[in-house]
Parts: C-alpha cells; sequence; structure tokens
C-alpha cells in the first residue's frame, strides 16, 4: 500500500509546529511534549514512541555480557537511575522533529482505520505480551479507546493474541456507528497544516466505500502489517536523544466497557464513585482494581513513585499544564494522616478549581496512586 501522502503531510506537520517551537526555544523538554501540538494524540504519540526507543536501548544495554542485570541490587539500582533519568527530557530540533512526523502518521492511521491499527498494534506480539502491551499503552490512545479498553485483562489471565484480537474485532463491528468520525478527529491537525480527507481515505482505502468492517481477518492483518511496517522504517531512519524508561509505578486502570467472553469482570468498577469522589468507596475499589497486590511508594513519596508518562499525563489532564502544582498537590497530599483526609483534599482543593474530568482514565490513575500512599 502506498502511502506517499500520509508521509508528506507528516513531514508538512512536523515542520509547521517544529517551526513554531523552535522558533524561541533551543530544546524541548518533557512538559512541554504534551502541549507540543493542538492534537493531543499526536503529543502522546511522541510520548510513546520515546518511551519505546529506550527500552530497545535498555534492553541492548542489558544484553552486555559482562555484568548481571539480573542481580537485585543492581535492577534495584538501573530503575533508580532510569527514572530519574526520564525527568530530565531535553531533545533538540533535529532529533525531535523526526519523531513528531512518526507520531503524526500514527494518529492519522488511528483515526482512518482504528480496527487495522489496534491489530497491526498487536501483530508482532507473543500470547503472554499482549496484555501487559495493552495495559502499559492504553494511555497513550485517546482515540476509539473503547475497542480495546474492555478486554485488557486486569488480573493478568493469559489469553491467546488471536482471542483478544477477536474481542477488538467483535467490539468495532458492535461500536463501529458510533465511533468519532475521521473529520471531527482531525480538525486540530487540519488547524496546524491543512488536510486532505479524500487523499488520506484513498490511500487507507484504495476500493470505493472499502471498509475494515468487512474485510477478512487475514486480508485485515496483512495491510495492519504493511503500515506498521512503513512506520517502522521511518523509526530506522530516527535516533532519540532523549533516553526515557516506563515507570515501574502500577500500570493505569481503565474501565472495562467491551469485556470479551473471556476476559474476567472487575468485582466493583473503580469508577464506582463521582464527584466528589466518596473515600469509602474509592478505597474499595482502588483496592479490588488492584486484587490486592499493592506495590508501596517508594521511600521518597507520592513525588518520587510516579513516573515520568504519569507526570505528563496528570500534569496535562489534572492540573492544566501546571507541573508546579501538582508537585505542591502530591506534597500536601503526602502531609496527610490518613486516606478520608487526602480524599477531602482533593474535593475541597483540587478538584473544583482545576475542574477534573470524572470519571476519567486519568482520574482513576492518581486514586490508585493515592492509595498505595495509604495502603497498610
Amino acid at each position: 500500500m502506498e502511502h506517499s501522502y500520509l508521509e508528506g503531510y507528516a513531514t508538512r506537520f512536523a515542520k509547521t509546529v517544529s517551526d513554531r517551537f523552535f522558533v524561541q526555544k533551543k530544546y524541548i523538554t518533557g512538559p512541554d511534549i504534551v502541549t507540543f501540538s493542538p492534537s493531543s494524540q499526536v503529543n502522546f504519540f511522541i510520548l510513546k514512541t520515546l518511551f519505546e526507543q529506550w527500552e530497545e536501548e535498555l534492553e541492548q544495554l542489558k544484553d552486555n555480557p559482562y555484568f548481571d542485570y539480573r542481580n537485585n541490587q543492581v535492577d534495584q539500582a538501573l530503575k533508580e537511575f532510569v527514572n530519574v533519568l526520564s525527568r530530565a527530557i531535553k531533545v533538540d530540533r533535529e532529533h525531535f522533529e523526526p519523531l513528531v512526523r512518526q507520531a503524526v502518521m500514527l494518529t492519522l492511521f488511528l483515526a482512518a482505520d482504528p480496527l487495522r491499527f489496534y491489530l497491526g498494534e498487536l501483530s508482532d506480539l507473543e500470547d503472554e505480551e499482549v496484555n501487559p502491551f495493552l495495559r502499559k499503552n492504553l494511555k497513550y490512545f485517546k482515540w476509539h479507546q473503547d475497542l480495546i479498553s474492555g478486554v485488557v485483562d486486569r488480573a493478568a489471565i493469559p489469553q491467546t493474541r488471536e482471542a483478544i484480537s477477536a474481542a477488538i474485532r467483535a467490539n468495532y463491528e458492535r461500536l463501529q456507528e458510533d465511533l468519532t468520525p475521521l473529520e471531527s478527529l482531525v480538525v486540530s491537525l487540519d488547524q496546524v497544516e491543512p488536510l486532505d480527507l479524500e487523499a488520506l481515505q484513498a490511500e487507507f482505502f484504495p476500493a470505493a466505500g472499502q471498509s475494515t468492517g468487512g474485510e477478512e481477518q487475514e486480508e485485515t492483518s496483512s495491510q495492519a502489517s504493511d503500515t506498521t511496517a512503513m512506520v517502522e522504517e521511518e523509526e530506522e531512519r530516527t535516533e532519540a536523544a532523549a533516553s526515557l524508561e516506563e515507570s515501574p509505578a502500577a500500570a493505569p486502570e481503565e474501565s472495562s466497557t467491551a469485556a470479551s467472553e473471556e476476559a474476567p469482570a472487575a468485582a466493583l468498577p473503580l469508577r464506582s464513585y463521582l464527584d466528589p469522589i466518596d473515600p469509602a468507596q474509592a478505597w474499595e475499589a482502588c483496592g479490588q482494581q488492584l486484587s490486592g497486590v499493592v506495590k508501596p511508594i517508594t521511600p521518597g513519596g507520592l513525588s518520587a513513585s510516579i513516573g515520568v508518562n504519569q507526570r505528563y499525563m496528570f500534569v496535562g489532564s489534572l492540573f492544566k499544564g501546571d507541573g508546579q502544582a501538582l508537585n505542591a498537590a502530591l506534597q500536601a497530599l503526602d502531609r496527610q494522616d490518613e486516606w478520608i483526609d487526602a480524599v477531602c483534599m482533593l474535593n475541597r482543593d483540587y478538584i473544583p478549581q482545576y475542574d477534573w474530568p470524572i470519571p476519567s482514565d486519568e482520574v482513576d490513575e492518581f486514586m490508585l496512586l493515592l492509595f498505595r500512599r495509604f495502603y497498610p
């Protein structure tokens, strides 16, 4: 499949937004990325690409034959190092602009053909890798998330890639008519660089009236691999200057809205509370979501226990881009002696001031972090 228009548009978009940002700055930092472009999906795909590249570098480091990276002390020290390093993102334009280009291509792929996109994301994974991948990456997918959020298995019971792919297909068939249309999703991109929707759709659906909903599985997988390969080729030409790593903090929890038959339903949805947050209901919901396996926060408190990706998410979605406000809130919550006091502080001082989106994935993840702080 040819993607000349997609690639050309991504190049123009990346240049336009980079021209605007780097006219006054030489480097871009982590918090800048969250609001870099008008499209939150583009911004989060930039972060996703950075994290993936850092993970590849880390795996190469672990392959060094002269050191034992499985040693407990080495492993702990490496995690601490990565966590500190991930907060020091500093990328110049030369290395950053190609990442934007990749993110735009992924964004338009997801907007134009969500079923093929998600199946392509899973196409190279082994069965045991699918659930961890979805759990870790769900927060980066801002569009058409309902297609996959319900099939994520929080209990970590193994499911085959085939079973999960079938569940995604079933969700697509059920939700297809309710998905946000392409033209609505790409408004923010069109404001930066005019987008020819007909040309874009022609590349994904060459035959008139073609739709992924009626395609056979083999054809869909082939096309998904084709577009994924196109993005991977671009990645091979890109070297990121930033070093990043996914935080070892708890994985984000999403609501099960379309669970497959093979995925067990949670006993109590995390979003069983409403605004203002009810402390008792929130405590019970968080405890059941974590299934009694709760990783304590680090000795440094809440601020030291969140990874860079969580920090960007909280700053961008819960604190209106104000990183200092997030830091102040975490410090204030750390000073509370009881869970109920901390939740009351959220209800009083932060939820109304910053207009928290309840229910939302970001609030869910913040509450799980806070739960770890007060869990006995």
